[in-house]
C-alpha cells in the first residue's frame, strides 16, 4: 500500500502517476493542475484528497465513461474540506467526476453502529467525518473471531482490526464463535512409556 501527499505541490503533470499499480491514496491540498492522464491505471487508487479551491486545470479527455486523468472513478472517494463542495459543482468538469465518482466526503457526519454476538466485544462506534474508521473486535474467553458483517449478512473483513472507508451510515456486527478445545487422553502401555494422544473437541 502506497501513500503520496505533499503541502505544496501546485501542479500535477501528464502521466505523472500513470502505471502506478501500488498506489492506493494521494493527498495534495493545494494542487491547482492535474495533467492528462495523471492517475490512470493506478489500479488500487481509492482516495484523492485536494484543497478548498478546486484545481482550474483538469487534463480531462473523456473515453467512454472513464474520466482521465483519474482513471476508473468508480473506486475512488474525493476529500475536499467541508463547505468546498459548492465551488467545486460550480465547474462543469467536476460535476462529471464527482458524478462518476465513489463518493465525496466534503465534513458530512455519519453513524458507525457496532454490535458484536455472543462471544466478544467491538470498539470504535460513534459518530464521524466521512473518511476512513478502524473498527476492533475482540473476543471473550472461549471464543474466537470469525468476520465482520454488513446489515443483511456481507461478510466484508475476517480480520479483528478492520479500516474502511466511511461513506455513509454503516451497521456492522462481529461474528464470534467457540473456539475449539483440546481433549488429552493419556495411556500408559507399559511401564517407563507414556503415549499421549491429544483430539479435538468441545
Amino acid at each position: 500500500m502506497l501513500s503520496v501527499s505533499s503541502e505544496s505541490v501546485e501542479t500535477i503533470g501528464d502521466y505523472a502517476f500513470n502505471y502506478c499499480r501500488s498506489l492506493v491514496n494521494v493527498s495534495f491540498p493545494l494542487v491547482d493542475s492535474i495533467g492528462a492522464f495523471a492517475f490512470v491505471y493506478c489500479d488500487k487508487l481509492e482516495s484523492i484528497t485536494l484543497g478548498a479551491a478546486p484545481p482550474t486545470k483538469l487534463g480531462i479527455i473523456r473515453m467512454g465513461l472513464t474520466f482521465y486523468p483519474f482513471g476508473d472513478l468508480f473506486q475512488i472517494i474525493f476529500h475536499i474540506p467541508a463547505g468546498s463542495k459548492g465551488d467545486y459543482l460550480d465547474d462543469p468538469d467536476w460535476v462529471e467526476v464527482f458524478g462518476e465518482a465513489k463518493a465525496v466526503c466534503a465534513g458530512e457526519l455519519y453513524n458507525l453502529t457496532l454490535t458484536a454476538d455472543e462471544g466478544g466485544i467491538v470498539s470504535g462506534d460513534g459518530t464521524f467525518a466521512c473518511g476512513l474508521r478502524t473498527v476492533t473486535a475482540t473476543p471473550n474467553s472461549g471464543y474466537r473471531f470469525s468476520h465482520w458483517e454488513r446489515a443483511g449478512g456481507e461478510t466484508v473483513s475476517s480480520s479483528r482490526s478492520y479500516t474502511f472507508n466511511l461513506i455513509e451510515a454503516t451497521e456492522l456486527t462481529a461474528i464470534f464463535v467457540e473456539a475449539p478445545t483440546m481433549r488429552i487422553n493419556t495411556i500408559i502401555l507399559k511401564k517407563g512409556t507414556l503415549n499421549i494422544n491429544a483430539k479435538g473437541g468441545n
